[in-house]
């Protein structure tokens, strides 16, 4: 492997690390707690993945494949996984 490239690689498992840092914190954001770790909770606590009654909720009705993945893992840790999977596809 040549200097450049090594460095490179380098550079890149430190990013990862510093980004694994941050993505074990707790999350904070406004959109993820109102709207996508929340709808996750409550179908977790129901049981069952339907529509929440009131008008508060109300696109849980609309198809939410993407959030179950948050009722099993933290939601910042499948961000961090996915970053890693898009570098490795990308180079």
């Amino acid at each position: 492997m040549k200097k450049p490239d090594r460095l490179f690689l380098g550079l890149l498992i430190i990013q990862a690390g510093v980004n694994l840092v941050g993505a074990l914190g707790p999350e904070l954001g406004f959109d993820a707690l109102w709207y996508h770790l929340s709808e996750a909770q409550l179908f977790l606590q129901r049981g069952s993945i339907a529509p929440i009654p009131g008008n508060l909720l109300y696109w849980s009705g609309l198809p939410r494949l993407g959030e179950l993945i948050y009722m099993f893992l933290p939601g910042k840790l499948v961000h961090w996984a996915f970053g890693l999977l898009g570098a490795y596809f990308v180079f």
